[in-house]
């Protein structure tokens, strides 16, 4: 297939006259060039035909509304006869623009182009080697979504016919008399109709997927924006709720986890214990050693502790100072005491030393 050799497009009633020749025939003249070369002498494009093709379009180039026909001819047949002269001269009256491209074979044309609302395939005949030309036209210009019609000057075989309704084509012609003019004519217009349609649901169809993908992109954007926010609010909730030295729960969040167990507990009548522990001579402690041992010394008493207890929802918070607090929801009495026991382990397993204590360790009262 071929690039754009010759157009017809944009005719207006004004710059059309009709002429006639010696023998009768209606000639079509455009601003002055007359067209009695413009037929089909042995199916097979003239230099006449292109040339007047040419001056046909270079002389009429506005801009159409009504809707864009795109005639591919392979054998200018229906350039060259009366009556489809006379259906193309009456759609470009009625503000079609008509664009004849002439294709010839084993060469290629990009539909990306064009974009017509009606596809007409002109050829003289269909054989193997033109199916095959017609069949890849089609898929070039996408036939599912653009309407083609097919004009041939020989009547075809089923077999024919059924392979171009299932390549995509929408009809076949061949021998339109003129007193089917008017006929043709509504059904053109009526596939141009269509082939419009289709275009606008495409078009419509393309701005919905893209509205789609712009939804999708502002929603991961928000689902983005989520998760930074709920990251910011962890830190925020670990600078209120954490104790800065030993990262346990301060006595704020000790509050209100000691309100909502109590509540819990009251709720469904289960007993809930709490150990409060400090750390035995802890001034002494600083006195001798300074504070930032001190410091440590609380940060390795405070991880004692939490790794001592063992259940989720056995929680441990700074009290304050050196004080701590081990809360046991569902804890009675008993178990209690064995929590207790077990924090004393614990510390005696660290021997921390203490250089003014009794025991010369660090030491727990729970």
């Amino acid at each position: 297939m071929a690039p754009l050799k010759s157009s017809i497009g944009n005719v207006a009633r004004d710059q059309c006259q009709s002429s006639r020749c010696s023998d009768g025939e209606d000639l079509l003249s455009i601003d002055g060039v007359e067209s009695s070369e413009f037929v089909c002498k042995d199916n097979r494009p003239s230099l006449d035909n292109l040339k007047f093709a040419e001056q046909f379009a270079e002389n009429n180039a506005e801009s159409f509304s009504a809707g864009k026909i795109l005639i591919l001819s392979l054998a200018q047949c229906a350039l060259a006869s009366p009556v489809y002269r006379s259906i193309w001269t009456q759609l470009c009256d009625q503000d079609y623009s008509v664009e004849v491209v002439t294709v010839e074979e084993n060469e290629t044309f990009s539909w990306k182009t064009r974009r017509p609302d009606l596809i007409i395939i002109d050829t003289d005949k269909v054989n193997e080697a033109s199916m095959s030309q017609i069949q890849d036209l089609l898929i070039a210009f996408d036939a599912n979504f653009i309407p083609a019609v097919i004009l041939t000057q020989k009547a075809l075989l089923p077999q024919s016919l059924n392979q171009l309704k299932q390549a995509g084509v929408l009809d076949c012609w061949w021998d339109v008399p003129n007193t089917d003019l008017d006929r043709v004519l509504r059904t053109l217009e009526n596939y141009v109709a269509l082939g419009r349609r289709i275009q606008a649901l495409r078009q419509s169809e393309s701005q919905l997927q893209a509205d789609v993908q712009e939804h999708d992109r502002a929603l991961r954007r928000h689902h983005t924006i989520q998760a930074a926010m709920r990251q910011e609010q962890k830190a925020l909730e670990r600078l209120v709720y954490l104790d800065e030295l030993t990262q346990i729960p301060n006595r704020r969040y000790l509050d209100i986890t000691l309100t909502q167990e109590w509540q819990r507990s009251q709720r469904e009548q289960q007993p809930l214990a709490l150990i409060l522990c400090d750390i035995d001579y802890f001034k002494r402690y600083n006195d001798a050693l300074g504070h930032p041992s001190g410091d440590r010394c609380l940060q390795q008493v405070a991880k004692a502790l939490t790794r001592a207890v063992k259940r989720p929802s056995d929680f441990v918070a700074r009290y304050g100072g050196e004080e701590f607090v081990v809360l046991l929801p569902n804890t009675r009495l008993k178990g209690a005491m064995r929590v207790a026991q077990s924090l004393h382990r614990a510390m005696s397993a660290m021997a921390l030393f203490h250089p003014d204590s009794p025991i010369d360790t660090i030491s727990l009262l729970a």
